[in-house]
């Protein structure tokens, strides 16, 4: 165990992702950030997935492992984020990967802008997700567009989990709930345009195999708690002969800012 609290307590929820799980928890121990704690809940996992944590817990302290039945990832949040003693909080999928200097750069961020929350763009492949940033924040954009906001890359003060925790009524669309949820709590959060996560986007993630059920509970959110109220720029001041030109100014201040760590503040309109 740690000698101290740890600055930041990096939440994993594990399910059969015995081939995979490995190198996530090694992107995590490797951050340049190093007074971190690793909290992994297996839920319940029947593909060996048990045996590669355990191997990684008898190699470093600053792994707290929970086995448990499975819950499914919700619930499994809420109980890893009780077991943590980090500061902050932040999210890393068991398929995925962290770039080095993630919680790091995260960390500082969060502290430069007095964000409550900060999340980021991701590589996927050859790619950068997501390629577009909507200016209205609203139902129909969500809904042609999904949803911006990866969860693995979610950066948190512990003090908002005091505010809201991840709502266990929804088994799938936990974390765009989540980031609802924040908006009615007038919560602030930040999005870095720099992409400091790798999706791996196997075909056993949530998003493959149960996109029906996930879409399904994101019209939930949607109806529950989502108006045409947030933005990321108060472009919507523009007279209507200005937004072209707003537009085109913003599209090329995300072109200069893609390779200077540029973050974008969500805000709400009152």
């Amino acid at each position: 165990m740690l000698d101290k609290a740890p600055a930041v307590s990096v939440i994993m929820s594990v399910y059969n992702h015995r081939d995979y799980v490995g190198k996530a928890i090694e992107s995590i121990l490797h951050q340049t950030l190093r007074n971190l704690e690793l909290v992994i809940i297996n839920d319940g996992s029947t593909d060996g997935s048990l045996d590669v944590i355990r191997k990684y817990e008898k190699l470093d302290s600053r792994i707290i492992v929970i086995d448990q039945n499975n819950q499914g990832l919700t619930r499994s949040l809420n109980t890893g984020v009780r077991k943590s003693s980090g500061q902050y909080i932040a999210r890393q999928d068991a398929d995925d990967e962290s770039v080095p200097d993630r919680l790091e750069r995260q960390f500082r961020i969060l502290k430069k802008f007095k964000l409550d929350i900060v999340t980021s763009r991701a590589f996927k492949g050859e790619k950068i997700v997501p390629n577009a940033l909507v200016l209205n924040f609203n139902r129909s954009n969500i809904l042609k567009t999904g949803n911006i906001f990866i969860h693995g890359t979610f950066f948190i003060s512990r003090y908002v989990f005091e505010v809201q925790t991840y709502n266990e009524q929804y088994r799938y669309a936990q974390d765009f709930k989540f980031v609802l949820d924040a908006f009615d709590n007038n919560l602030k959060i930040g999005f870095m345009l720099e992409p400091m996560y790798h999706l791996n986007n196997i075909e056993t993630s949530i998003s493959n195999t149960q996109s029906k059920e996930q879409n399904k509970f994101v019209e939930k959110a949607l109806n529950e708690s989502f108006g045409d109220a947030v933005y990321f720029l108060r472009i919507n001041k523009c007279k209507k002969y200005l937004k072209n030109i707003c537009k085109l100014i913003l599209s090329l201040y995300l072109h200069m800012c893609q390779s200077k760590g540029g973050v974008f503040t969500l805000i709400r309109r009152t």
